[in-house]
């Protein structure tokens, strides 16, 4: 089987529609698990990290100049007038 091509047509029919594929090569040759499965199971809760919310809004307010990708580069977000 060194170096010999394989090839093969697969048709799907189904009432209103038909498929068809060319198969080329070999399936790959797969080889089940031999070991059992492992299974860890503790009465210990880890307790993860807590996540930190951003709050967006507040940092969004808390901006002063626009940013670069804005048509109005660096311009203030607030006109005060004294």
């Amino acid at each position: 089987m060194y170096s010999k091509k394989h090839k093969a047509t697969l048709v799907i029919q189904a009432q209103s529609m038909q498929w068809t594929y060319e198969i080329n090569g070999l399936p790959p040759q797969s080889i089940p698990p031999t070991s059992p499965a492992k299974v860890i199971s503790t009465r210990n809760y880890i307790r993860s990290a807590t996540v930190r919310q951003r709050n967006f809004l507040r940092e969004n307010l808390k901006l002063t100049t626009t940013a670069a990708s804005s048509p109005i580069k660096g311009s203030p977000l607030v006109l005060r007038k004294k």
